[in-house]
């Protein structure tokens, strides 16, 4: 693989935000992928918020990235009887978690955004990036 930047340098690339149910760290899935695609992206233009199920690991995750935790509230429902009723209801409040990634971002400004087609928040992200005019960048893997 050919380094286009390097990941000390402050390049030309925009100050990218990632949002997604899929944690960015070195492990295993999809985890992996996110993480090995962005391990080299300038520290200082990238912002990962994990809006997910679950947080990922701090010894797993980029170094001199910021992570910003902001899960799904009542993500345990999803593990009762009640999950169809609970993933539909999540499914239809997703934009409007839109207004916690931005609480979340403090003095963070991105100029593009990038999701991940998995669980719910990408909804939220491209909803984010569609408000503030950003580009979305949209991975789709395996989804059914």
């Amino acid at each position: 693989m050919t380094k286009c930047f390097n990941r000390g340098q402050n390049s030309s690339l925009p100050r990218l935000l990632y949002v997604g149910d899929v944690p960015v760290e070195s492990s295993y899935h999809g985890s992996a992928l996110i993480y090995r695609l962005l391990q080299i992206y300038p520290a200082d233009n990238l912002m990962i918020v994990e809006a997910g199920l679950s947080e990922s690991k701090s010894a797993r995750r980029l170094s001199g990235v910021r992570y910003a935790p902001s899960l799904q509230p009542g993500r345990r429902w999803l593990n009762t009887r009640l999950h169809g009723f609970v993933a539909s209801l999540f499914t239809f409040l997703a934009p409007y978690r839109e207004r916690a990634i931005k609480r979340t971002l403090g003095e963070f400004r991105p100029e593009a955004v990038l999701t991940v087609a998995h669980g719910y928040s990408w909804i939220a992200a491209a909803r984010y990036a569609g408000r503030h005019n950003l580009p979305l960048h949209f991975i789709v893997h395996d989804d059914w």
